[in-house]
């Protein structure tokens, strides 16, 4: 089915898949619907027309604010990713344009208090990244310039949101007694941890000092075991 989805006609995969991502789905569907979205946008974004491009745009802009609100319960881990993937990958094959108009959305989440929400906005500035400025084999010329000067122009927007997510959300992941509300703050702080170091491997040192970054990673480093962790196993693949 995945292959017919994949190699058939692109709208007709488009709207199937778009169904199978409802949250009233299966995991196992939800986790396919999402799947081959992006499997569909890597692969088949020029064969859609201008205005159908935008809605694509829209689709996963509006499963990304979906998946991030959680309809009271968080959502599984591997849903989160996929749904911020589409998202990187959408922006990775529209371009800097897109990526301009949809930074202040991010931030926006990234400094949300709802911790389902700040890892979503900061996973896909994350996701973002590391396709256009460290995995970007199969990007070249103007495309890969424009992007790198569209992530370069926003660092300073960017990191100092990243810092705020890691402060605010380590401080209620540690405050609390329950154990599952903390968790799900344990893992935005993680996210952003993310982000930090994919930052960290080609932003310019100047904006990064200035976020307070790295003090806060030393932070976490010294003081939380749950976090040592992330920093041991930091070298690990990369997500998908």
């Amino acid at each position: 089915m995945r292959t017919q989805l994949k190699t058939g006609d692109v709208r007709r995969a488009i709207d199937a898949s778009r169904s199978l991502c409802a949250r009233v789905r299966a995991l196992e569907a939800r986790h396919f619907g999402f799947a081959v979205l992006r499997d569909l946008a890597r692969h088949r974004w020029r064969e859609l027309r201008a205005e159908e491009r935008v809605e694509m745009a829209q689709l996963a802009h509006g499963l990304l604010n979906e998946v991030a609100m959680g309809g009271g319960e968080p959502e599984p881990y591997v849903i989160k990713s996929k749904t911020a993937t589409l998202m990187a990958e959408v922006v990775r094959q529209e371009g800097a344009g897109m990526w301009n108009q949809l930074v202040p959305d991010l931030v926006n989440m990234t400094l949300s208090d709802e911790p389902q929400r700040a890892e979503l906005g900061v996973n896909v500035i994350r996701f973002v990244a590391e396709d256009v400025a460290v995995y970007n084999d199969d990007l070249i010329g103007g495309r890969m310039r424009e992007l790198l000067g569209a992530l370069s122009s926003t660092v300073g927007t960017i990191l100092p949101a990243i810092y705020s997510l890691m402060e605010k959300h380590y401080l209620k992941a540690t405050s609390t007694q329950d154990g599952r509300i903390a968790k799900q703050h344990s893992a935005a702080v993680s996210a952003a941890l993310g982000a930090a170091a994919v930052y960290s491997e080609w932003a310019p040192l100047a904006p990064i000092m200035r976020s307070g970054l790295i003090e806060a990673c030393g932070m976490l480093l010294v003081r939380t075991r749950v976090f040592k962790t992330f920093f041991s196993s930091r070298r690990e693949t990369k997500r998908r």
